[in-house]
C-alpha cells in the first residue's frame, strides 16, 4: 500500500476519534486535557501522534515598556531600556502567542535558558504579546 494511503482499520480509527472529539464539544466541561495527561502516563496515544511535528514558535519576554517615538530615536549603542519587571522576576513563557508558563532565567554552559516554575492556567492565558 502507498505510503500517503490510508487503510480501513486507520480510517475506521479517525472516523471514532472524529466521533469522540464531537462529543467532547457537546459536553464543554469535560477536560480533554485530562485525557491526554493520562495517555502521556501510560504510553498510549489516541491517533495524536501525527501533531508532534508541527512547528510552535516559543517567545521569552523580560518585560515591557512603552516610548514616545523620540525617545525610540535617542536609543543608540550602550542605551539602557529599563523594563516593567524587576531582576529575578519570573519570566513569561508564550507558545504562538499565547501565554503558557512562568520561569526563571538560567544559563546552560552559554546559552541562557528557562527553568519553569509554572504552568499559567488556560483563563489566565487569554494574555497574548499583542496585548
Amino acid at each position: 500500500m502507498n505510503a500517503n494511503t490510508l487503510s480501513q482499520d486507520e480510517i475506521d480509527a479517525l472516523l471514532r476519534d472524529e466521533i469522540e472529539e464531537k462529543s467532547l464539544e457537546d459536553n464543554p466541561q469535560e477536560d480533554s486535557f485530562s485525557s491526554l495527561a493520562e495517555e502521556k502516563k501510560t504510553g498510549k496515544v489516541n491517533n495524536i501522534s501525527f501533531l508532534n511535528d508541527i512547528p510552535m514558535t516559543l517567545t521569552v519576554e523580560l518585560g515591557r515598556t512603552k516610548k514616545l517615538i523620540q525617545e525610540v530615536l535617542e536609543i543608540e549603542k550602550g542605551s539602557i531600556v529599563e523594563l516593567d519587571r524587576l531582576a529575578g522576576e519570573a519570566v513569561d513563557l508564550f507558545i504562538n502567542g499565547k501565554l503558557f508558563a512562568k520561569g526563571e532565567v538560567v544559563v546552560v554552559d552559554e546559552n541562557f535558558g528557562i527553568r519553569v516554575v509554572e504552568i499559567v492556567k488556560s483563563k489566565e492565558s487569554s494574555h497574548s504579546l499583542e496585548n
